[in-house]
């Protein structure tokens, strides 16, 4: 069902945090042209940069625009895109943007004003316009620059195993509301209660992954699905994985997505029928354009957001929150169309676990005791933090497993995006290798092609040493930094010589596409790992009983 206008205001209006937001202690900003860094309510950081910030900035920066576009269109002239960074001019012009980068985030006049933001981005803006890719900020401008740590937007993408192993495994991380830059400000259409963005180690953190495990990935029902080589789960998704090959199309996102989504909604949710206007939305969302509007408030302007997400992500966001409180409501059995989930008491379990509370026990923005009812906003904020986990990681998520990083492979279609020199197999020794080690198979082709690209964090106080240039060097606090998944998982240094090569059976604990060592427990490892994985083994599986060429005799 699509919601009314009224609950979107509402929902809107809870995700405001301008109410619970107080400055950081340890922040002293030059007063010019300088913007903020504050904390919201869950643990999060975020940035806001005033009017006179942004005016000043634009008056500073569209000077320089026309310098930006001849220098540009000439080494896009060079050679061919996007060989063109393979042209000593090119080379030049990519390296110097990264000390320009550098001078960006480490000089205190720049750092954080919204003048630098134009600046970084100016670039790599230049490059996704002339490729319309945004691939080129990992294979191809890694060879550009001649290095895997590079600034890209407005942060530090780091390539290096270690690292971004040592990153991945911080317990104590914090995270920002940017995914890839510094925000404009925090766009009111996008929730903040999005589980990525939730500080690691915090309270709220630690309480809402306890409740989600327990009432969703962990429960008692999945697990049992889980078990006996994930039987139980392929006979529920039988019925579904029929429907979705009997399509003509059904290799494409559209229908991926829609198959992943109808599973998602029965095996957690207990939802048997899907209403088809809600599997609509969801499609919308897991397209290619939905996955981009995912992430588009990271850098996109937030007017621009605003209407990307009224198109591709509100109608599944806040429907499927709509049909849950209703339909899936322990506190409306008349209404039942699901398994009955105590909403109101999940939600209280993650706000009353100190995130919010003071000593006295008072919530901000509650206006009550600790013991008093749950504001309904919250529990509506609840909601739609588990839907928007379930949509960006596990819709998006999955459906990038099936139909990017494996069906193509043994379809005998795949290439390696941005044209990383990954040693190619045939779609019949793909074949040949899945009937062998299905699980291993799947592993491999996520490490090669990772659905999920990177991780991230803001820079504590003190700053942090990272890797830039072929040199460790300390950058400021409040510094965006990536941990770039995409180079990560072909490192030489820990992935040997045959990085590049196809080879199921790798150790399954170096493998961490699915924010941790996969099999582990890392303080933000995804809680449905298991489940994605088996989930597009079901899908696979299916494909290759009933589409694959038989086995030669």
């Amino acid at each position: 069902p699509k919601p009314s206008t009224a609950y979107v205001a509402k929902q809107r209006h809870s995700h405001n945090l301008s109410q619970n937001v107080e400055p950081l202690s340890a922040w002293e900003p030059p007063p010019a042209l300088q913007g903020q860094w504050a904390r919201g309510a869950y643990g999060m950081k975020f940035y806001t940069t005033g009017m006179i910030n942004y005016v000043v900035s634009w008056l500073l920066f569209i000077p320089l625009m026309p310098l930006f576009a001849l220098l540009f269109l000439f080494c896009a002239l060079l050679r061919p895109v996007p060989k063109s960074c393979s042209g000593p001019i090119s080379y030049g012009v990519a390296v110097g943007w990264q000390y320009l980068a550098y001078v960006c985030v480490t000089f205190r006049c720049l750092r954080h004003t919204y003048f630098s933001l134009l600046l970084m981005r100016a670039k790599q803006l230049a490059d996704f316009l002339f490729t319309t890719s945004l691939t080129l900020s990992y294979f191809p401008y890694s060879e550009a620059v001649g290095s895997m740590d590079y600034f890209y937007f407005n942060g530090l993408y780091v390539g290096s195993y270690d690292y971004v192993r040592s990153l991945i495994l911080d317990a104590k991380r914090e995270r920002s509301l940017s995914l890839g830059s510094v925000a404009l400000s925090l766009p009111r259409s996008f929730s903040p209660l999005t589980p990525v963005f939730f500080s690691t180690g915090s309270p709220y953190h630690s309480a809402w992954r306890t409740v989600f495990f327990r009432e969703f990935t962990r429960r008692a029902d999945v697990q049992a699905m889980l078990a006996d080589d994930a039987a139980g789960l392929a006979a529920v998704a039988a019925p579904y994985i029929r429907e979705w090959l009997a399509v003509g199309d059904f290799h494409t996102r559209e229908h991926v997505s829609a198959c992943i989504f109808r599973l998602l909604a029965r095996i957690l949710f207990g939802i048997e029928t899907v209403p088809q206007s809600l599997l609509a939305a969801a499609q919308a969302f897991g397209s290619s354009m939905g996955a981009f509007t995912a992430v588009a408030p990271a850098w996109a302007h937030s007017l621009l957001c605003g209407k990307l997400q009224a198109s591709y992500g509100e109608p599944a966001r806040y429907g499927l929150s709509s049909y849950l409180l209703e339909h899936c409501n322990a506190a409306k059995p008349a209404a039942l169309k699901g398994r009955p989930f105590d909403w109101a008491a999940m939600a209280a379990e993650c706000l009353r676990s100190g995130a919010l509370a003071d000593d006295e026990g008072h919530r901000p923005g509650s206006g009550g005791h600790a013991d008093a009812p749950l504001d309904p906003a919250h529990v509506r904020s609840y909601v739609q933090s588990v839907v928007d986990g379930l949509l960006f990681a596990g819709l998006i998520g999955t459906s990038t497993l099936v139909d990017t990083s494996a069906l193509p492979r043994l379809r005998g279609v795949y290439k390696p995006e941005g044209g990383r020199p990954e040693t190619l197999l045939s779609a019949a020794e793909h074949l040949a290798l899945y009937r062998q080690r299905p699980r291993p198979w799947l592993l491999e082709a996520v490490r090669l092609q990772p659905p999920v690209m990177s991780s991230s964090k803001v820079t504590p106080a003190g700053g942090t040493r990272c890797p830039f240039r072929g040199a460790e060097r300390i950058l400021p606090e409040g510094t965006f930094v990536v941990a770039n998944l995409y180079h990560a998982s072909t490192d030489p240094a820990a992935w040997g010589n045959d990085a590049h090569d196809f080879k199921p059976g790798r150790p399954a604990d170096k493998y961490l596409n699915w924010n941790g060592p996969f099999g582990g427990d890392a303080p933000r490892q995804c809680p449905g790992e298991h489940l994605s994985l088996e989930m597009g083994k079901a899908l696979v599986d299916a494909w290759v009983e009933a589409k694959a060429p038989p086995l030669e005799a």
